[in-house]
């Protein structure tokens, strides 16, 4: 056999042993950048299988669901309750599920609003799910509230005045008064009473001075809603400042009288 003739054979015996190798290994190799993954990613589908219909202004509407990962991957996502577009809370910060698993639970909507009807919406990442509630009016007063200052998790210097800042809206169908009243930590610290005509509304504002260090809850009552926030409260760094600088002062003073002593005693 010549020498080109054994090149040629040798060359077409590689290349059958190349073109073998996909058939061997169970298939054609993949083109590049194709997904290696069969699994579909997750999909957390809600759908709302229960809620009250109709509520009176106040009053909490329950707004049952259930959530299903129909994807093929486990995910993390947020839950999110929206009013009209807005949204209201979140009914889960993070929950977890695994492709095929699903979760039943119940949102309650606390219904602080004008007489009237209400898109609810649940959403997650993916998808979402509605349903609209009817408000009714209420005969009597109803006083709803907002703190609109301070903000939860500000923070303030012990010693400091700050203002407590709310709203509050007569709800109901007629006029009505009452008291608000100002708390930290459960404590009564001030109050005032409110005359509200329906539908009319108020701000106002309490002063407090922060006489304890660490974390507080403020509160603002009306006889019908309680609304709080948490605000931290520490230490002025100036103080102690101040402090050292009398201490120093002090300690000054005495080693001079100390030394003009000794002044004394030698002459």
């Amino acid at each position: 056999m010549s020498t080109s003739l054994k090149r040629t054979v040798t060359l077409t015996l590689v290349l059958l042993l190349i073109s073998s190798v996909p058939a061997v290994l169970g298939g054609d190799r993949p083109r590049a950048g194709a997904d290696l993954s069969d699994d579909e990613p997750a999909e957390f589908e809600i759908k709302i299988i229960n809620y009250t219909e109709q509520v009176t202004v106040g009053d909490e509407a329950e707004i049952e669901y259930r959530i299903e990962n129909t994807g093929g991957e486990s995910d993390i996502q947020s839950i999110d309750l929206y009013v009209d577009g807005e949204k209201e809370r979140s009914v889960y910060r993070q929950v977890l599920l695994n492709p095929g698993d699903s979760l039943n639970g119940a949102a309650n909507w606390h219904a602080l609003v004008e007489a009237g009807e209400y898109e609810i919406r649940l959403e997650s990442e993916d998808h979402h799910d509605s349903v609209n509630i009817s408000v009714e009016e209420r005969k009597e007063p109803y006083f709803a509230l907002d703190i609109l200052e301070p903000k939860e998790g500000d923070g303030f210097l012990r010693g400091s005045e700050i203002a407590v800042e709310y709203k509050i809206f007569n709800l109901g169908g007629t006029e009505g008064e009452q008291k608000i009243t100002l708390q930290v930590e459960g404590e009564e610290m001030d109050g005032e009473t409110i005359t509200l005509e329906k539908g009319e509304n108020h701000t106002g504002e309490f002063i407090l001075e922060l006489k304890e260090e660490g974390e507080q809850e403020l509160s603002i009552s009306s006889d019908d809603d309680h609304q709080e926030v948490r605000i931290g409260v520490r230490e002025d760094p100036r103080r102690h400042s101040w402090i050292l600088l009398v201490v120093a002062a002090a300690v000054g003073s005495i080693a001079l009288l100390g030394v003009y002593r000794k002044k004394d005693e030698l002459y």
